[in-house]
């Protein structure tokens, strides 16, 4: 009778662990599916956030641009082009002004260099119409040193997709091509929609913003140079 009983209770513990093996087994399976699974999840996150220089572009970007076209808008100003219509309150949780002065007011080379110390590596130069306006008409963004620029005539520099200029004297703007027209500021018409000029060092107030010109003693529209908080 001991005998049976010692041989049932080695039966039971071998059957015990048995399944306790089993168990073991199912549960390496089941890790090493999920295991494989979350390698699958981090393979496509690294897929939607690679950045493809060839496209200047990624997956993510592009669901993005998508889903909401003021990311769109902000993510082409970023990267450097010349925008329109750009709504502030998009901006303003990241960009504080650091220059919001009517039209009419007369900039000077000296006082936008001395914005540089307010600067952080990136800045906006914009033209909204009037002090409580919540869209930015005309926006280019641009390395804070453009504030420091001492450009000839008619001689923009390249930044991005963004032709910059600051010639003493002069005028203070931007361009989407390499031609214009400084005959103090800039006149030119071609894609004129994209162009802002601002007068320097006491010929007058700004110019233009886009197609608006003569704008020299307008106090309605604002000269604005933002950077980020």
């Amino acid at each position: 009778m001991d005998g049976f009983k010692l041989i049932q209770k080695y039966t039971t513990n071998e059957k015990n662990y048995i399944t306790r093996i089993n168990n073991l087994e199912e549960a390496i399976k089941r890790l090493t599916i999920m295991t494989k699974e979350n390698l699958r999840k981090i393979e496509h996150m690294k897929t939607e956030f690679q950045w493809d220089d060839a496209t200047d572009t990624s997956h993510l970007v592009h669901i993005l641009r998508l889903t909401a076209p003021q990311s769109n808008m902000y993510l082409s100003l970023m990267n450097h082009n010349i925008e329109q219509n750009i709504p502030y309150p998009f901006l303003a949780e990241h960009w504080t002004p650091v220059y919001n002065e009517p039209f009419d007011h007369p900039t000077t080379a000296e006082e936008l260099g001395s914005l540089i110390s307010q600067c952080k590596k990136e800045i906006i130069v914009a033209a909204a119409e009037k002090s409580t306006a919540t869209v930015l008409a005309l926006a280019a963004c641009g390395p804070k040193d453009i504030l420091q620029l001492n450009t000839k005539k008619n001689q923009p520099v390249q930044f991005g997709n963004v032709y910059w200029y600051l010639t003493p004297k002069f005028s203070f703007g931007f361009s989407p091509t390499p031609n214009i027209n400084q005959s103090i500021i800039d006149t030119e018409d071609e894609q004129g929609d994209k162009r802002l000029s601002w007068f320097l060092d006491g010929f007058s107030g700004g110019y233009r913003a886009g197609t608006k010109k003569k704008l020299n003693d307008n106090r309605n529209w604002r000269k604005i140079i933002l950077t980020l908080k």
